[in-house]
């Protein structure tokens, strides 16, 4: 956007005509553009932000309102917001910054503005510096994903784990990855560096008869979720998953815990018995 307004300053010097009316023009048209858009998406804007708006809105009608191809542009853009979620939450963070360049812009342009419309125009610049922060992760990165192995073997590379008397912690110390090492391998529990929603997905296995057989997963000492199965004559071999999304507090723990009297298997060669979490956005 920078550029294309260097280019349209350079090339409005050729006659005053152009300089007044058209290229200055076309850029406030793309301010209204995407400021139509930021009355429709941004639910946090204040009353006194949106008559803000509804009247640079009303200014710049007055002066040009018949610019398709960047009414075409923002056609396009609004329809491409509604793919996904994920999508939409990138594009309109793209579009807002698109509002602040070209509002920058527009500080130097236009001798109308305000001290108290400056003002608001940092604000923006604020709130879009958090929107783009809860959007990424405000640049953290948590990521990890391990498997557990057995400590003895039954057959096959396959081993048992548990019974035990009392519930257990289940410890995945082989790390498939773990971007962040918010994952102890040694104690199998993760720690939330950070306040956010985290997502948590884990598989098990099983290869015995007659027993009871599961997993759960623990958020401190609350159980968010169970799977669980009584394993009978002839039914030795069984896979189970399960996900949840989380919010957690920075320091929180999250880990996979073996229920008193249940046993579950796993492989010494392969990744059958897998554990996996990642930060989706901070709070």
């Amino acid at each position: 956007v920078h550029r294309q307004y260097k280019s349209a300053q350079a090339s409005c010097s050729s006659t005053a005509h152009s300089k007044t009316m058209m290229k200055v023009v076309k850029m406030k048209v793309l301010v209204l553009a995407v400021a139509a858009l930021l009355l429709k998406v941004d639910s946090q804007l204040t009353d006194d932000e949106a008559e803000y708006l509804l009247r640079l809105n009303d200014r710049i009608n007055a002066l040009e309102i018949s610019c398709t191809v960047v009414r075409r542009q923002y056609k396009s853009a609004q329809a491409s917001c509604s793919s996904t979620a994920h999508s939409k939450t990138m594009k309109v963070v793209k579009m807002k910054v698109l509002v602040l360049a070209v509002a920058a812009l527009l500080l130097k342009v236009d001798s109308q503005l305000t001290d108290e419309q400056a003002e608001y125009l940092l604000k923006l610049s604020n709130r879009i510096t958090a929107l783009e922060k809860s959007c990424t992760g405000g640049g953290r990165k948590v990521a990890f994903s391990v498997v557990h192995r057995p400590s003895s073997i039954k057959g096959y590379n396959i081993g048992i784990t548990g019974p035990y008397d009392v519930a257990s912690v289940l410890v995945h110390k082989h790390a498939i990855t773990n971007i962040g090492n918010a994952y102890n391998t040694q104690t199998g529990i993760f720690t939330a560096p950070v306040k956010g929603v985290y997502f948590f997905t884990f598989t098990t296995y099983s290869w015995v008869s007659e027993a009871d057989i599961g997993v759960s997963l623990y958020r401190n000492n609350e159980e968010i979720l169970l799977i669980w199965e009584t394993q009978d004559r002839g039914d030795n071999e069984d896979y189970a998953s399960n996900s949840a999304a989380l919010i957690l507090e920075q320091g929180d723990k999250v880990y996979m815990n073996l229920p008193k009297g249940f046993r579950v298997s796993s492989s010494t060669t392969t990744n059958i018995h897998t554990f996996s979490g990642f930060l989706l956005y901070q709070l």
